[in-house]
């Protein structure tokens, strides 16, 4: 309504305004996962971007956490957004462990997600969130935060939530998928 106003009063005369729908471009994913190359999940994928609201540092929190307690070795790989190298660069002074993988964005999203068996969010902030739905029509399960933002998603069977910030929860629900057997991952990835 705010922006048909406008559009009645002036712009529409000049022809400057046009409406485009939001939604996924289903075409800039030209491959699925492929379910019978995985023996098990053990590569996991977050994009970087402001730390403010992505929070890397509370799923290197439960990376590092997993290592400590746990038997598992999962992998992390990480894009590198505006400040992903400084963050993870001082959350490890500087040795950052073989385990976590810094890698190049690329607009051809296929590429980056062929990294991944499972992809995490801990955002605390999202309008809608590309990545999670990007992810999905991928045919990866996800693990996301409990925010608004993300709540669209939190429905369907290939989702894993944690409380927002809540490491203990991040890394349990890491080792839970980590755990359900590839059957049921590709099932459920299917109905997402």
């Amino acid at each position: 309504d705010f922006v048909l106003k406008y559009n009645q009063l002036s712009f529409n005369k000049f022809n400057k305004s046009k409406t485009i729908l939001n939604g996924i471009d289903c075409n800039r994913i030209n491959q699925y996962k492929n379910w019978d190359e995985t023996k098990s999940i053990t590569r996991f994928l977050t994009f970087g971007g402001r730390n403010i609201d992505k929070r890397i540092d509370i799923i290197l929190d439960a990376f590092c956490l997993i290592y400590k307690i746990s038997l598992f070795r999962p992998e992390l790989y990480i894009t590198i957004g505006t400040d992903t190298i400084d963050i993870v660069s001082m959350y490890f002074n500087h040795e950052i462990p073989s385990w976590c993988h810094l890698i190049d964005q690329n607009e051809d999203i296929t590429s980056i997600f062929s990294f991944a068996d499972c992809f995490i969010s801990a955002s605390v902030h999202e309008t809608f969130s590309y990545a999670i739905c990007e992810a999905s029509i991928y045919g990866i399960p996800t693990i996301q935060s409990d925010i608004p933002g993300t709540k669209w998603n939190a429905i369907n069977p290939s989702v894993k939530e944690f409380k927002s910030l809540d490491v203990a929860e991040l890394s349990n629900q890491i080792c839970s998928i980590i755990e359900t057997p590839i059957d049921r991952i590709k099932n459920d990835c299917l109905v997402t």
